[in-house]
């Protein structure tokens, strides 16, 4: 089942057709494995996508490099991405689990295409922040299909990285 945020309606993949041949999002990290739009002829796509490699990483949780694969998490994470023109791009990752021998934990492979704590990619919490200063938080908001809020904290954090920036190379500039 898919469901774009900006969308009325929640899809399921019998009302949606299968594209072929699937379309590349140019996600590292991420393989397409199929994609799919409504039959009714909305602007929508919804990729099937899983991890490209095993994790080589370490546990987020105690540092340990021992750790084996777990199977998948039960649900698909469900990521906002980029529109391409005004068709809005979803995507449903199969996500690896893996248990750590150090410590016990259970957790899951970091992707690098993916915002950390959002549901949505690196390129569209850029395309964000950029929009957030030329818009109103509720117009980027609704293109883009997240709450206000999210777009407030994005555009918060990239001031606040601005603001310390600003500092670092020594100016002094009054608050606004």
């Amino acid at each position: 089942m898919s469901r774009g945020a900006g969308l009325q309606k929640t899809y399921n993949l019998n009302e949606m057709q299968e594209i072929r041949p699937t379309p590349h999002l140019n996600l590292e990290g991420i393989r397409e494995i199929a994609c799919y739009e409504p039959l009714d002829g909305t602007r929508y796509r919804y990729f099937v996508c899983e991890t490209e490699d095993r994790y080589k990483g370490r546990c987020p949780y105690c540092g340990s490099a021992v750790f084996h694969s777990n199977g998948y998490a039960p649900k698909e994470r469900l990521i906002h991405d980029i529109n391409t023109g005004v068709t809005q791009n979803d995507i449903g990752i199969k996500m690896r689990r893996y248990l750590c021998q150090g410590c016990g934990a259970t957790f899951t492979q970091p992707i690098a295409s993916i915002a950390d704590s959002r549901q949505m990619t690196k390129r569209l919490v850029e395309q964000v922040r950029y929009e957030a200063f030329k818009m109103d938080f509720l117009t980027v908001s609704k293109q883009h299909r997240c709450s206000d809020s999210t777009v407030e904290k994005i555009f918060d954090e990239y001031a606040a990285e601005l603001e310390e920036e600003h500092k670092l190379n020594g100016i002094d500039a009054p608050r606004v």
